[in-house]
């Protein structure tokens, strides 16, 4: 497991500064949404996005900064804390920390392409001002309703009355343009200092103060969406102070889980009823866990401003027992002061197939080779990346099964299936019309299965498939074969006729070799590419697959074989030998064969 910069030039030219946000994925996945709180063209922050791989840093807009000698900047500056996505995938709202008609902030929206900002709301003194100061880097937008229409978020400061150092919390509906606000008392708890969530039902909302009644310990706590009524869940103690952080709903909408900071900091549970309170894990060490992210409800990846190896933060997982009341956790990596550090706004997890983490940090390396508190954007690979081991030739078709395939063989008189990875060279395959065949070679490559739609990658037939009603032709299991590999129909529609004519006009045109024969006796052949009852086999993995060539008289026949109960073809002798560059395997020792294949590897080019 390694972490990597992707991207780490915040602080040069008008990239931006202090990316102090999280990131959004963008609904297709290829992206994220982020800002910084200054540089820019006017060094007042930015909106930026980024592909997912670090290249394509755009940004979106630029805030124009207040000038303590000029006219205030009416669309905001500053911008900081959780930003978030529309449900459509095309709007990102945010707070800003200065400007606006009030020079207290504002609420903005923009599309994802960089056009039509607009400020929806100014803030004052009174409904979520920031007061001259900045907000924490935990307030912002962070919740928003499924139809889209209505936002939720909260300011560190800002408050009716003489409550406008307590801070809000505020939704705004963007189809009737309206704003509404709740400021927090010592009664509900102070300062909120995490995100919001949106209860399933989307009647409630839950989030947590950095100080309670006493202004000291914090609070957990619930609203009603009309932001009318707040309660308390959870007052803490000195050993479960609620500071920065995130917290995140279970999957059925009734436990909340979050991190306290205190010294010693925890991982905790609480009903969202606020009936059970569960120190689930203590940390040790003086350590500021800064996020979770949950893959299922008793699985979670995280992070910490500090510890590990160099006291530079970590990222680690926890596992939840079964009964929901304790875990374990694992260290993952720790950060290096000398590359970068301090992870910021906890992880994104972009989904289990890639197994990679990505987040943001506060420390860099500059230029200079220092380090600075510009920010970074980095990515940790959960598991290795696959070494690339692909096929000889890839372009070309190769017709192979997948490593368990079972053929039907003859073996002491009887019928059989034996697994491809076990049949010998002689080894006797019953085929669909022409009796018995030995087998001349049985061999053995790798396969970089790519996730791109390819000819030469894995796809399956489902054990579900039958290709006879009478089913005198159904699989015994599960088939894999490669996108050449063809099963064999009684017909076929008139697009997949298509479909193999055209094919077979291009591997007589490339591949120096006549037509594509369609047939092998009664039976059309329809590859795997083409054949809709395959699916794709999707995960960048390395996989075995097997040549099966039989005795014959054409270098270019292959037969009708029987594989897990189905017919598929073998391999033509011609493309065997033009096409691959194998391992034999399993072979009795033949002078003849030895010699018409060269050794142990099949390296002929005609």
């Amino acid at each position: 497991m390694s972490a990597s910069v992707i991207f780490g030039n915040f602080g040069v030219g008008n990239n931006g500064v202090w990316p102090y946000s999280g990131l959004v994925l963008s609904k297709d996945s290829t992206k994220f949404y982020g800002i910084t709180f200054a540089g820019g063209n006017y060094d007042g922050g930015t909106i930026y996005s980024i592909n997912i791989d670090g290249s394509n840093y755009q940004i979106l807009y630029s805030f124009v900064p207040v000038d303590p000698l000029g006219p205030a900047s009416t669309d905001g500056s500053g911008p900081l804390g959780y930003i978030t996505l529309s449900p459509d995938g095309l709007t990102i709202y945010g707070i800003t920390c200065f400007g606006g008609l009030y020079t207290y902030g504002t609420i903005f929206k923009i599309n994802t392409d960089g056009t039509s900002y607009s400020t929806l709301h100014n803030f004052s003194q009174t409904d979520g001002g920031q007061e001259g100061n900045t907000a924490s880097v935990y307030n912002g937008v962070s919740a928003i309703s499924s139809d889209g229409t209505t936002i939720y978020g909260t300011t560190f400061f800002g408050g009716s009355g003489s409550q406008f150092y307590y801070g809000v919390v505020f939704s705004y509906n963007t189809s009737t343009n309206t704003y509404k606000y709740f400021s927090l008392t010592t009664l509900t708890g102070t300062n909120p200092s995490t995100n919001l969530l949106l209860s399933n039902d989307e009647t409630k909302l839950y989030g947590t103060t950095i100080n309670d009644g006493s202004l000291t310990y914090g609070s957990i706590f619930e609203i009603d969406v009309n932001l009318t009524t707040c309660n308390i869940l959870y007052n803490p103690d000195s050993q479960n102070k609620f500071l920065g952080g995130n917290i995140v709903l279970s999957s059925d909408g009734t436990k909340i889980y979050g991190t306290t900071a205190s010294n010693p900091a925890t991982i905790y549970s609480i009903t969202t009823t606020g009936s059970v309170y569960t120190k689930i894990y203590t940390f040790s060490g003086n350590l500021i866990p800064t996020g979770l992210i949950p893959v299922n409800d008793s699985f979670f990846y995280g992070t910490t401003l500090g510890g590990g190896t160099y006291n530079s933060g970590t990222i680690f997982s926890f596992t939840l027992n079964s009964a929901g009341t304790n875990g374990t956790l694992e260290s993952l990596y720790s950060f290096d002061p000398t590359n970068f550090s301090h992870p910021e706004f906890g992880v994104i997890f972009l989904n289990s197939n890639t197994s990679i983490l990505y987040g943001v940090t506060q420390g860099d390396i500059g230029q200079e080779g220092n380090l600075y508190n510009n920010g970074s954007i980095y990515k940790f690979l959960l598991t290795p990346e696959p070494t690339p081991e692909p096929t000889p030739e890839p372009s070309k078709p190769a017709i192979c099964f997948g490593e368990g395939t079972k053929i039907l063989c003859l073996i002491d008189g009887k019928q059989k299936y034996i697994p491809i990875e076990e049949i010998e060279e002689g080894t006797l395959v019953k085929t669909y019309k022409e009796g018995y065949k030995a087998v001349l070679v049985n061999a053995r490559g790798k396969l970089y299965n790519t996730c791109e739609k390819t000819i030469n990658k894995l796809y399956k037939l489902s054990k579900k498939t039958t290709t006879n009603k009478k089913g005198s032709s159904e699989l015994l299991e599960d088939l894999y074969v490669t996108g050449s590999h063809a099963l064999l129909h009684s017909k076929l529609t008139p697009t997949q006729v298509e479909d193999m004519a055209a094919l077979s006009v291009y591997i007589e045109k490339n591949y120096d070799m006549p037509s594509y024969e369609g047939m092998i006796h009664d039976k059309y052949k329809l590859i795997a590419y083409y054949n809709d009852m395959f699916e794709e086999v999707n995960d960048n993995k390395v996989y075995n697959i097997y040549h099966l060539l039989l005795e014959n008289d054409n270098i270019f026949k292959n037969y009708a074989i029987y594989a897990n109960g189905i017919l598929a073809e073998s391999a033509d002798e011609y493309s065997f030998l033009r096409f691959s560059n194998f391992e034999k395997i399993n072979q009795k020792k033949n002078p003849e064969i030895t010699k018409k294949y060269i050794g142990n590897k099949l390296t002929i080019k005609l």
